[in-house]
């Protein structure tokens, strides 16, 4: 059974319509990376529809798809391993080094209790924590990243640590 070249379209105009609303209308930079994802792999798939259809006996179509899709894997991976070993500021802070230092398996229940705790904090205090203390990035940096002013960040940090303590302690 061959499809029509609309059933295929269809999918490519959705994602590329949820990538250009997410891009404009999210302020989170990771959130808008994504929209930009989106729209990239609806173009891939655009060329590899009109490649099928216009061109079925080239390949020029998908070989562009398969390096579209090459460049994205090589962005991924050389991008530096972000966890929870990653140190900021001057005094080498992290949020692992808040652990308890027992054996693996209570720092792995610990992970997961600090992960699950910092999924309970509002969007805003869980993305200054992911800008300080998963990017590395100072309190100016993220504060530029989220639009806001350094103070307000360094309240919104101090305040999901408050959090993050009363709720590790309890």
């Amino acid at each position: 059974m061959d499809l029509n070249i609309f059933w295929y379209l269809v999918p490519s105009v959705i994602m590329f319509a949820a990538g250009v609303y997410g891009f404009i209308t999210r302020k989170n930079m990771i959130a808008m990376l994504i929209s930009l994802e989106l729209i990239l792999n609806s173009a891939d798939l655009n060329f590899v529809v009109f490649n099928r259809y216009l061109f079925p006996g080239s390949m020029e179509g998908m070989i562009f798809t398969l390096f579209a899709i090459a460049i994205a894997a090589a962005e991924t991976a050389a991008e530096p391993v972000v966890s929870l070993q990653a140190e900021t500021g001057a005094d080498g802070l992290t949020l692992e080094g808040m652990l308890t230092t027992g054996n693996e398996e209570e720092g792995m229940v610990e992970r997961l209790t600090l992960r699950s705790a910092i999924a309970c904090l509002p969007e805003r205090e869980q993305q200054v924590l992911l800008l300080r203390y998963y990017k590395g990035l100072t309190q100016m940096n993220a504060a530029r990243v989220l639009g806001v002013s350094q103070v307000q960040v360094s309240r919104l940090e101090r305040r999901a640590l408050d959090k993050l303590r009363r709720e590790l302690t309890s």
